[in-house]
């Protein structure tokens, strides 16, 4: 019933279809009461059931739709009809977004590898002016095939190194055969560091890409464990039959479930909550579709997310009092139904556009081809951008500062 939303009674549903059908079939009229508590029906303190079960065993009416999934304690107090259908339960909560990173462009090489990069380069920077220092002083001879008129250095001190070699080469920036090393231990050493911006701004761009590419979504909730470590809250119907199956459980994580577990009167009527207020909600695989197929049908959007874990469910029905002379007349016509595949026709009607949205998060309809990059998608990089610029000012700032005082030392003498 949607009352609880528009303020007008309006009934849907397959199982309300069905019932509807075999009344036609049996010719009865009918008219519906909702239960006074909103509870499917639960055994209390007193021994007196609550909810739709409590009306029947009160005999305030003569069945209850549901449909009820069929348990020990239910199957005590009253009959239940041919089974429309099985279903099992999942873990319903909000889909999970595309992540934005400022420190996306950083991610395709791990921490130790760029700790291992600023070490290499560093390192060789203090090699390349130790031995240019030494060749410098030692005067040590150019290659042969280096004259001095195709060097670019018209000095007589002979090249080893050249602090802009490193940064060039790692960025795979041409070194031009004039300004090349003019010894062979300036060339061993840029050869080697050659090879090693090769290999790392190929790994670095390739794994850029990908990264780039794929959006990352990650989920924070795909099982009961998942559940327990966030930080989500999440409920189940209350007075329903997964209600009771984590209150009676002896597992130590559906008993943790259970102390931490809010209660709500519907998976559907709590489809908002789930949507905006970071809520999950334990509940039938139907119900759950049927949500995700009405949003995809409205708003062409996907907003839900079900979990992989899946718990076991059972079979669904409708209830009657214990002996009920209507009973048998019903499930005749419900088995006829059931056999024709009707009732998995009508299921399938209600839930049929949800398929769209029973994809990873990321991959849904739309995603791939309305993705773009944004600001927000590569902040970092334009951050080192700016912070490149900053520091460049810092150091012509200080150069200026420098450059006074020589002169002022110099005039001074």
């Amino acid at each position: 019933p949607k009352e609880a939303e528009t303020g007008d009674a309006e009934v849907t549903g397959a199982a309300f279809d069905v019932f509807h059908y075999i009344s036609i079939r049996l010719n009865f009229t009918y008219s519906f009461v909702r239960s006074p508590d909103g509870l499917w029906g639960a055994p209390t303190a007193n021994g007196s059931w609550n909810g739709m079960i409590g009306q029947i065993l009160r005999q305030e009416v003569d069945m209850a739709l549901g449909p009820f999934i069929l348990t020990q304690p239910r199957y005590m107090v009253v009959e239940f009809s041919e089974i429309l259908v099985t279903d099992s339960f999942g873990i319903f909560l909000p889909r999970p977004k595309i992540e934005k990173d400022l420190t996306n462009f950083l991610k395709p090489l791990a921490p130790s590898v760029w700790s291992w990069l600023i070490g290499a380069t560093l390192l060789s920077t203090a090699t390349g002016l130790a031995l240019q220092w030494l060749a410098t002083k030692g005067k040590l001879p150019r290659l042969k095939e280096v004259s001095t008129v195709t060097s670019s250095n018209p000095s007589d001190k002979p090249i080893i190194f050249r602090l802009d070699w490193l940064y060039r080469t790692l960025c795979l920036d041409a070194i031009t055969a004039t300004e090349m090393p003019e010894l062979l231990t300036g060339r061993i050493l840029l050869g080697t560091w050659l090879i090693v911006s090769l290999v790392m701004s190929a790994a670095y761009c390739g794994a850029l890409t990908s990264l780039l590419a794929i959006p990352k979504v990650t989920v924070p909730v795909n099982s009961l464990q998942d559940l327990l470590r966030s930080n989500m809250d999440f409920a189940t119907e209350a007075g329903g039959a997964v209600y009771q199956m984590f209150m009676d459980a002896d597992s130590e994580v559906m008993s943790k479930v259970a102390l931490r577990m809010k209660t709500v009167s519907s998976c559907y009527y709590s489809r908002f909550e789930i949507q905006h207020d970071n809520l999950a909600v334990i509940c039938d695989f139907i119900s759950m579709r049927k949500v995700i197929s009405e949003e995809f049908s409205d708003n062409a959007t996907c907003s839900y997310y079900i979990a992989q874990e899946r718990m076991t469910g059972g079979s669904l029905s409708f209830i009657f009092p214990k002996k009920d002379f209507y009973r048998p007349f019903f499930d005749e016509s419900l088995r006829s139904l059931v056999e024709a595949g009707i009732i998995t026709k009508l299921i399938d009607a209600y839930t049929s556009n949800a398929t769209a949205c029973l994809v990873p998060p990321g991959s849904e309809p739309g995603s791939a081809n309305l993705f773009e990059y944004s600001v927000r998608d590569l902040a970092g990089v334009f951050l080192l951008y700016v912070g490149g610029h900053v520091v460049a000012l810092v150091a012509l700032v200080g150069e200026f500062v420098i450059s006074a005082r020589i002169k002022n030392k110099n005039s001074d003498n």
